[in-house]
């Protein structure tokens, strides 16, 4: 296990997130002072999965210690394909919940390439 900074563990207390965060680390805190919103930047080695990025996301919504508005910004070191595809399945789930008609989307052909994504559709309409 690797050891977390000790202002990372304050600040996911702060939020309620309970579980670690191995290989992470706050590299920069803002204050919108307009808008009274901290600004959270994350350098994370691996990309978490998807429900551990929901849960510190719910977190953070919450505020800092229920009060003060935050956001999170995540950058990660490490990021493969693997990552970017199980995200982007992901949000094409999330897309067919709210329109059901993209459901024949979820087998079509998806590739990663020279840092492009590319969706191949089968008809008119899914390109729509």
């Amino acid at each position: 296990m690797i050891k977390v900074p000790d202002d990372l563990i304050r600040f996911l207390k702060s939020v309620g997130y309970t579980n670690n965060l191995d290989g992470a680390s706050i590299t920069k805190v803002g204050l919108n002072k307009k808008e009274e919103v901290f600004n959270i930047y994350l350098n994370i080695d691996k990309v978490l999965n998807i429900k551990e990025a929901n849960y510190l996301f719910l977190c953070a919504k919450n505020g800092i210690n229920g009060k003060t508005k935050c956001n999170i910004h995540i950058s990660y070191n490490n990021i493969t394909d693997d990552d970017i595809n199980n995200y982007i399945h992901y949000l094409i789930d999330e897309i067919i919940i709210k329109r059901p008609s993209l459901i024949s989307i979820v087998d079509n052909e998806l590739l990663i390439e020279d840092n492009n994504i590319t969706l191949k559709v089968l008809s008119d309409i899914e390109k729509k």
